[in-house]
């Protein structure tokens, strides 16, 4: 006996709507070409979303303005490098030796005065407004150059005065007549000590400072002593 001839009570009941076989087959194929079609949108938009994206980018580069010159300094330009500080000279004490070139000296003072005797009987004498300033020292060869004192000074030396302003003082060539000097060509030897002394013009009422003895050969060199 098959389904169709079984009596209504024998039946199983359902509950719903039945479907035919046909109904189905037909309902699953229309279910199959909608996701074949969904499946074709997406992979078409995701491969207009991979390639239009670069493609966005290079025409906003292309089309965005270039930047216009600015006229503000660069960060190096700005930057200004502070001056190294100039270190203070030392000035020796009287008193002190020191050796600059060829030469060893000692400064051991400087007197201010308006006359100034010299071996031949003759007197320096100081300008009007201005006074004399006498300096001492000792000086040893320590090169290997004789060394004329009064006539030609000292071995590779170039030596300048100042007065506590800071103004130079006049030099007076007539060493060779100042008393306690080797007199004109008389050569010093080697580690031969002599006294030294050498004068100077300078406005009337200043005070001495220094002496500023410099290498001549190199100029590298400068030494600075005290005059009080």
């Amino acid at each position: 006996m098959t389904d169709e001839q079984q009596p209504d009570e024998a039946r199983p009941r359902t509950t719903g709507v039945t479907l035919s076989k046909r109904t189905l087959i037909i309902a699953g194929a229309a279910a199959a070409v909608v996701l074949l079609g969904l499946g074709g949108t997406i992979g078409a938009l995701a491969m207009n979303s991979g390639q239009d994206q670069p493609a966005a980018t290079t025409a906003a580069a292309e089309t965005a303005p270039a930047e216009a010159p600015s006229d503000e300094p660069t960060v190096t330009e700005d930057i200004v490098t502070a001056p190294s500080p100039t270190p203070t000279a030392e000035i020796l004490p009287l008193n002190t030796e020191f050796t600059v070139a060829g030469a060893t000296m000692t400064v051991t003072g400087a007197e201010v005065m308006q006359t100034i005797p010299t071996i031949d009987g003759a007197t320096l004498t100081a300008e009007p407004g201005q006074q004399l300033v006498l300096v001492h020292t000792t000086y040893t060869v320590s090169g290997s150059k004789a060394v004329d004192l009064s006539c030609s000074g000292g071995d590779g030396t170039y030596i300048q005065a100042y007065d506590t302003d800071g103004n130079e003082m006049a030099p007076i060539f007539e060493t060779s007549s100042i008393a306690g000097n080797p007199g004109c060509n008389e050569y010093l030897s080697h580690g031969a000590t002599h006294a030294w002394n050498f004068a100077y013009s300078a406005a009337a009422g200043t005070t001495p400072a220094g002496l500023s003895v410099t290498d001549s050969n190199t100029f590298d060199t400068t030494v600075l002593a005290s005059l009080r």
